[in-house]
């Protein structure tokens, strides 16, 4: 099974190289794009291909590497509400489409993807387990209460902020170096053992008590505001320079903490 999804995925990528996905022989931008907001944006990167049919247009769209719509807030009638089409664009390595109504998006196909963003959208859930290229993931401000990214072991930045998640699974992903999951994600407990690439962590309101970092020598800043931590040792990370408290934690329940050491410790009360 393995094998045929690599067979898959490897076609796809070869495709994108200069031949789009097949198509109607009638097939026009606006039968493949039916969100006109999303087409208009497509129209203007194609320019003058904007007009072509069949599968001379699904290969213009085809050589399309970056795109980008933003709707302007949550739920915006002015952003994107449905991203059909957006899987003939094959070839892209940068795709954000901010600020509308998407509560569903198929791009699984669009493996040459390393930047995605689809913040401030009605998002429940994503499958993007195909995208081993990824790099970048930015989700902030949707309604995800559960998502997968085992696969993405290339993912470096990792936004999640207001999101309904109760659990997430990081073990896969060691090249993360920024990781926000704060701003009302209910998460109970998070493992980053694995993380020693990390520099940056939020996790702003959730709903944690306990948190060992000991093995995230590199990181530089920690965020744990309005959480339930009350303790914290920072003992083995010797980079850390900023540390925003909660409510139950103060410099005396640090341990390895002295005024000494230049850590800035801000009240996030």
């Amino acid at each position: 099974m393995k094998k045929i999804l690599t067979i898959a995925l490897l076609l796809i990528a070869i495709n994108a190289q200069g031949q789009g996905l097949p198509v109607a022989a009638n097939a026009t931008l606006a039968s493949l794009f039916p969100d006109e907001n999303l087409r208009r944006v497509v129209a203007e990167h194609l320019g003058p291909n904007a007009g072509l049919v069949g599968q001379r247009l699904s290969d213009a769209l085809a050589g399309i590497e970056a795109l980008s719509a933003d709707g302007g807030g949550k739920g915006s009638s002015y952003g994107v509400s449905n991203a059909k089409g957006i899987e003939y664009l094959i070839g892209l390595t940068w795709l954000e489409l901010t600020g509308g109504q998407l509560t569903t998006i198929s791009i699984s196909n669009l493996i040459n993807l390393t930047h995605l963003d689809l913040s401030f959208n009605l998002l429940t859930t994503i499958d993007i387990n195909n995208l081993i290229n990824l790099t970048v993931l930015n989700v902030i401000f949707n309604d995800l209460t559960d998502i997968d990214i085992s696969n993405l072991t290339n993912l470096t930045i990792l936004n999640l902020v207001d999101n309904q998640l109760t659990r997430l699974d990081v073990s896969n992903n060691t090249k993360l170096t920024y990781l926000n999951l704060g701003l009302n994600n209910p998460l109970v407990d998070l493992d980053i053992s694995n993380l020693t690439n990390l520099t940056w962590l939020s996790l702003d309101r959730t709903h944690i008590s306990s948190l060992d970092i000991s093995y995230n020598i590199n990181l530089e800043w920690l965020s744990v505001s309005r959480t339930g931590i009350s303790q914290l040792d920072i003992r083995n990370n010797p980079h850390l320079a900023e540390i925003t408290t909660g409510p139950l934690l103060s410099a005396q329940n640090i341990i390895g903490y002295h005024p000494s050491k230049g850590i800035r410790l801000r009240d996030g009360h």
